[in-house]
């Protein structure tokens, strides 16, 4: 049955028609398969600066111990790295 189906598939050349031969709306099955996709996740919105302070207030700290002291520019970066601060110290001594 498949190898008669990917025949007729390459005999005809158009999916559409091929979908008409089996007595199935090409327009119905797309719209079908539209409901079927999967929703997308809700994109969450980047946090902010204060939200990031607050979040990394210890490692930020420690940044600033080992003279590191732009905050905001710390926060971010603590936050593109997942929190690591030996990675966001090599970032720094790479600049």
């Amino acid at each position: 049955m498949a190898n008669s189906f990917l025949q007729n598939l390459g005999q005809q050349g158009n999916i559409q028609d091929l979908m008409r031969q089996f007595g199935v709306d090409p327009n119905q099955m797309q719209n079908m398969m539209g409901q079927w996709q999967q929703p997308t996740a809700p994109q969450q919105a980047e946090p902010s600066v204060d939200d990031l302070l607050f979040k990394y207030t210890l490692q930020l700290d420690q940044l600033a111990n080992m003279g590191f002291y732009e905050r905001e520019k710390n926060a971010k970066l603590l936050e593109k790295y997942y929190g690591s601060i030996e990675r966001v110290i090599q970032v720094l001594m790479d600049e």
